[in-house]
């Protein structure tokens, strides 16, 4: 009986492309850290720009030493350092930071120690937080990933990428490394039992011809995750 080449190629491939896309539904928390924060951020924000207030910023245009407006329902788009309150009172609700019921109040007043607790710093607003009473204008100290709140979901996601595999994902790996070897094995047994069909008449007689077929055939095999129309062509 002739041996199937082909058949055992698309098998075998077959098999990997469903492994593939069991392993594409796993978690991947790399970039988590950076989508929670977004959703915390206003998508626009009232900034000073050429002495002028421009309402139509993007938050995520923001630098540090940028002057920003502050008024009731805003979301904070980064940390600020308050510097001059429009009303007499200016407080915010920090829950989405500290995690306390009550709005803290904010003022003027330098905080001395730079290590105080984010609940003593009350001249600073931070980013995810939302203006609960007053307006106020503030300068931006700290934007994307090296705000308050953004340190707190690296630290979510950093926790997360490093905690204990599930006995799912052990075994999806487990099955990922046995299945390399053998379609390996599968790949390198195919291609030696072709060598006498090298010179095939369907090549012309020409042996590089067909051991470049069989080569090509061992690559669709090897590589599934690859987009084997571009091999093809």
């Amino acid at each position: 009986m002739p041996f199937r080449v082909d058949g055992v190629f698309m098998r075998v491939r077959a098999s990997s492309e469903r492994t593939e896309a069991v392993s594409r539904r796993r978690p991947c928390h790399t970039d988590g850290a950076l989508a929670a924060l977004e959703k915390l951020q206003p998508a626009r924000c009232c900034v000073r720009r050429n002495s002028a207030w421009d309402g139509e910023v993007q938050a995520a245009d923001l630098v540090p030493g940028d002057v920003v407006y502050l008024r009731v329902g805003d979301k904070v788009p980064a940390d600020c350092r308050l510097l001059q309150l429009k009303t007499s009172a200016f407080s915010t609700d920090e829950a989405a930071l500290t995690g306390e019921s009550v709005t803290t109040s904010k003022d003027l007043d330098v905080v001395e120690d730079a290590k105080a607790p984010l609940a003593d710093r009350s001249n600073i607003v931070f980013a995810g937080t939302v203006v609960t009473r007053g307006h106020a204008t503030g300068v931006v100290v700290a934007t994307g990933m090296s705000t308050q709140i953004g340190r707190v979901q690296a630290g979510v996601d950093a926790a997360r990428a490093d905690r204990e595999k599930t006995p799912l994902a052990k075994k999806l790996d487990e099955f990922g490394s046995q299945l390399t070897l053998v379609i390996g094995g599968i790949c390198a047994a195919t291609f030696a039992a072709s060598v006498p069909r090298f010179g095939s008449p369907v090549f012309g007689g020409n042996r590089l011809k067909g051991a470049a077929h069989y080569a090509k055939g061992a690559a669709r095999l090897g590589v599934p995750s690859m987009r084997l129309a571009s091999i093809s062509r």
